[in-house]
């Protein structure tokens, strides 16, 4: 499973790396066919979707940074953004709602 995220998040032949959110996607969809679905389960508990620090893009297309992990989902970190007014303002980022994603 190390190997296979590993290939998947490393510039490859000819390839670009997918980012964290995208590799832990392929993973979670090949497991029971590429993958062991039980490794697969323990790799995806393991490795958050959206790091601290990463950029994602909200659903709403605001942009924003992971400032805290989800205590209660791999699909919901605490993310950091600057408001209409200028001001710091944070949120729980619902990543699973279509029109989000990590930023590449």
């Amino acid at each position: 499973m190390a190997d296979a995220y590993d290939a998947l998040t490393a510039t490859g032949e000819g390839r670009l790396p997918l980012s964290t959110s995208a590799a832990l996607r392929q993973i979670e969809v090949g497991a029971g066919s590429r993958f062991d679905p039980a490794l697969a389960k323990q790799l995806l508990a393991l490795i958050p979707p959206h790091p601290v620090g990463h950029e994602l893009i909200l659903p709403d297309g605001r942009h924003a940074v992971v400032a805290a992990l989800a205590r209660g989902g791999r699909l919901a970190p605490t993310a950091r953004l600057r408001s209409e007014l200028g001001s710091i303002v944070e949120l729980v980022a619902n990543m699973a709602l279509p029109g989000s994603s990590a930023a590449a």
